[in-house]
């Protein structure tokens, strides 16, 4: 049996059980050694296929499989956003996004530019933006588990971007549960110097995220108390998009 039929075996052993499998648990699945098993466990967790919660824990599946979700409905998503987007780009008269987890950042599947002179554009082109000092990113971190926002947050995991990020473990955990209670994020130019952002959740029937929607602003037009006071259009039309793409009556 090649290597990568071992590791098959083992993805797909983990696949079939959300709670995750034990090296003893896949040994007597797989009918491979433990020692290969770890040997194979380690490098598909540097690939980001299957993680574990805490040392010596399970094996639970990876960010990866949350990236190849997240693409196989891009497409069509950005197809049924565009004109949430589009009416609530011309409402707020600021930049609104689209986005999507992949692994553990943010990627913008679309972007929408107001008619203004000065406005905030986020460099699309550079791929990538961070969860914990993002609106955006902020969201989907309120809908990992315990055990994954953990593995996520710890330090010294958390870059400071600028003197507003925050850095401190418990004080981001504290935030998320707001989120998690609110619906909303904020970014207090926690990212960029001059530039703030809100974002909401999009979910489908389970109340599992799909994706985030959101306004990015220039603090030259939007201060925090502004940014707060565009909150509701941006959780109303996030709700209206989930409604849309769940194929179920509004509910406001």
């Amino acid at each position: 049996m090649s290597t990568i039929d071992k590791a098959f075996d083992i993805v797909e052993a983990v696949l079939q059980h959300e709670e995750g499998l034990g090296l003893k648990e896949l040994s007597d699945i797989t009918g491979l050694p433990a020692a290969t098993i770890h040997r194979i466990c380690t490098y598909l967790v540097k690939r980001g296929y299957i993680y574990q919660a805490k040392k010596r824990g399970n094996y639970l599946l990876g960010v990866k499989f949350a990236q190849f979700r997240s693409y196989s409905t891009a497409t069509s998503l950005k197809e049924q956003a565009a004109p949430f987007l589009k009416k609530l780009c011309d409402d707020t008269s600021e930049t609104t996004l689209l986005t999507v987890y992949y692994g553990v950042s943010v990627v913008i599947i679309d972007i929408i530019l107001p008619k203004q002179v000065v406005m905030a554009i986020p460099d699309v082109k550079g791929g990538k933006f961070p969860l914990h000092c993002t609106a955006s990113g902020k969201i989907l971190l309120a809908y990992l588990n315990e055990d994954r926002l953990k593995n996520i947050i710890r330090n010294p995991g958390l870059t400071a971007y600028t003197e507003n990020t925050i850095v401190d473990t418990h004080r981001l955990h504290k935030e998320i549960q707001a989120i998690r209670s609110d619906g909303i994020a904020f970014d207090d130019e926690e990212y960029l110097p001059g530039v703030v952002s809100t974002a909401a959740p999009l979910i489908n029937k389970e109340n599992d995220l799909i994706a985030s929607i959101g306004v990015v602003a220039p603090t030259l037009r939007i201060n925090s108390t502004k940014l707060r006071q565009l909150a509701p259009m941006v959780k109303k039309t996030a709700l209206e998009l989930s409604h849309s793409i769940n194929g179920t009556e509004k509910s406001f």
